[in-house]
């Protein structure tokens, strides 16, 4: 007997934006690499799904109570947890030097802006407009084998239940490939000698209120991929994902302040009920990190309080909120924002 033919201890992520969407771009593991934020060693163990619109089954015999010989599938896709933490270049912005998450943020319904103006170079990430949306090509290298797509698309949430580097999940809907045999190739990641800002002396601002005790937080983009393009005229017939609009939600826990009167959040504290109860407006961020070029700040300048709900920590009274975030107009597209500076 000999060593096994495949393990699933190492591997690794390749990403591109596309020209087109759905059109292969070549990817390079000199420059598209995305570090992958594992905690499990044989995580990349089930590193994909390849699902199918047309899953081959056909029907049941007539003569008897077996079921029929099955038909080949179609429409294959391929879905992936990305999980990764967010980090800045380490050193000044520019249109080449790009925070850790540029490529994830394209295909997660962003578009970015950079800044360079001397000592003040920075991303910023704002949501696009479905008919701009990117997307990208990309090579998952695990179990020995390359597991290819096009079209990629993603959503994103993020958690933080301490004081910790927040772990980023971009969910990854895409056209996807039968896998083959492949070797890991040597991937070259981005600014490795940078650590993520971890979730410590963070900056988070409630309306008027800026000294709020935070336990845990989290954001959730909400973005709709369900849409499947799904072509009978096409020999592959999946077409890939549409995504059909956004549904964020920001979340966190705080220490309850003595409540506050009208506008029910000032520099002495907050009334999360009177905020839930009156749809209260206001503006909310937060930023993790305080070292320039590698901080990242989640912007709302408007959002309400869908929920407050009573909680404890260990005996000390806490509140769960959920923030939800809105445009200013019908057809703004400034519900929020993402600063890397």
């Amino acid at each position: 007997m000999g060593a096994p033919a495949k393990t699933v201890e190492v591997g690794g992520l390749l990403l591109k934006v596309e020209t087109t969407y759905g059109t292969s771009v070549a990817q390079s593991a000199s420059t598209d690499g995305v570090l992958m934020h594992l905690t499990d060693r044989f995580a990349l163990g089930a590193p994909a799904t390849l699902v199918y619109k047309g899953d081959g089954n056909a029907g049941l015999n007539p003569g008897n109570i077996g079921p029929r010989k099955r038909l080949a599938k179609s429409g294959r896709a391929l879905t992936m947890p990305i999980p990764h933490q967010f980090k800045g270049a380490g050193a000044a912005y520019s249109a080449t030097v790009t925070p850790s998450c540029h490529t994830l943020m394209r295909i997660a319904g962003f578009s970015g802006a950079v800044t360079t103006t001397i000592g003040s170079e920075k991303w910023v990430y704002t949501p696009e407009v479905p008919a701009t949306y990117s997307s990208a090509s990309g090579t998952l290298y695990a179990r020995r084998e390359s597991w290819t797509f096009t079209g990629g698309l993603c959503n994103w949430s993020m958690t933080a239940d301490g004081p910790v580097a927040p772990t980023h999940t971009f969910d990854l809907s895409a056209i996807g490939a039968i896998p083959t045999d492949a070797s890991l190739v040597s991937i070259t990641y981005p600014a490795l000698t940078t650590d993520p800002p971890i979730a410590s002396a963070i900056t988070f601002v409630l309306g008027s209120f800026l000294t709020a005790e935070v336990l845990k937080f989290g954001f959730q983009l909400g973005r709709n991929l369900s849409t499947e393009r799904v072509n009978l005229t096409s020999s592959a017939a999946h077409q890939g994902f549409y995504p059909a609009g956004y549904d964020p939600v920001f979340t966190v826990t705080l220490e309850q302040s003595a409540f506050v009167g009208s506008p029910y959040h000032t520099s002495s504290g907050f009334d999360p009920y009177q905020l839930e109860a009156n749809a209260t407006a206001f503006a909310s961020s937060i930023v993790v990190g305080s070292t320039q070029y590698n901080k990242w700040k989640l912007d709302f300048p408007q959002v309400q309080v869908r929920s407050a709900k009573p909680s404890n920590n260990n005996g000390i009274a806490t509140v769960d909120l959920e923030l939800v975030p809105y445009a200013t107009t019908p057809i703004a597209n400034d519900f929020m924002t993402v600063t890397f500076d």
